[in-house]
């Protein structure tokens, strides 16, 4: 048994209606490999984009929503990279079974998450 940690920058492209905007997200996973195979619902992963200049320039999206598609797009990508490696076959059951209020597949230290603000969540640097 193997576990893999890995980073990955990742473009989520969505369009606007005036403007095609990509928004990059930093990604941080691991997950484990069993005779070179993904071992189901061992993955995590930690993403970080900074959502705040996107919902200031384009008034009009909702956070949830926009925080979902980021998510999906994530996922896939994660998916993907599992498959060209050939670590993955079939169906994918990437992250554990959701416990409590913290979403699967996110990492965190702190058994009582505090709520986030509305803030930006990282300045991703130049």
């Amino acid at each position: 048994m193997i576990i893999v940690s890995d980073k990955k920058i990742i473009k989520h492209a969505m369009s606007t209606g005036d403007a095609l905007v990509d928004i990059p997200v930093r990604v941080t996973f691991e997950y484990t490999l069993e005779d070179q195979q993904f071992v189901p619902r061992s993955m995590s992963r930690k993403a970080l984009y900074n959502i705040g200049p996107v919902l200031r320039r384009f008034a009009t999206l909702d956070r949830d929503e926009l925080e979902r598609a980021i998510d999906r797009t994530v996922d896939r990508a994660l998916e993907e990279h599992l498959r060209y490696a050939g670590q993955l076959s079939g169906a994918a059951d990437l992250y554990p079974e959701q416990v409590g209020t913290q979403p699967a597949g996110t990492v965190n230290a702190d058994p009582d998450p505090v709520p986030e603000d509305d803030g930006p969540r990282i300045i991703l640097p130049r």
